[in-house]
């Protein structure tokens, strides 16, 4: 029998697009208990209660954060940061087993961020 989520917080089933990003577990553990689900809004609402500011560096680099639809994790967070995450070539070895993974980190591409010290652009999904 499958086992039903519920957000530990708002008691809701989320739908597959509400379900909140995969966090490093040091960065989870300041929002919630290991065994704990959170919706995205809850989420947020948690992160913003305990001043806890989520960046691309706060996700794991993992097809969860590639796959969800219409922007995945990884696109949103990193529409909003200046440079490329530290660990860029993590977020392109999960990106090698998603399909439909955003095209900068499916080949390499010299610009991916706007005003980046390098000079570097905003990424953007490849059409299908």
């Amino acid at each position: 029998m499958a086992r039903v989520l519920k957000c530990s917080d708002c008691g809701r089933t989320p739908k597959v697009t509400e379900l909140a990003p995969m966090l490093h577990d040091s960065v989870w553990r300041k929002l919630a208990g290991s065994h704990e689900m959170l919706c995205v809004q809850c989420m947020f609402t948690r992160a913003a209660a305990r001043d806890i500011y989520l960046s691309l560096a706060s996700l794991q680099p993992c097809d969860f954060n590639l796959m969800c639809s219409p922007v995945s994790w990884f696109e949103l967070f990193a529409s909003v940061e200046m440079r490329p995450p530290a660990n860029l070539d993590a977020w392109r070895t999960a990106a090698a087993e998603v399909p439909n993974a955003p095209a900068a980190l499916t080949r390499e591409e010299p610009s991916l961020w706007p005003n980046s010290p390098r000079g570097e652009r905003r990424f953007v999904r490849a059409s299908a």
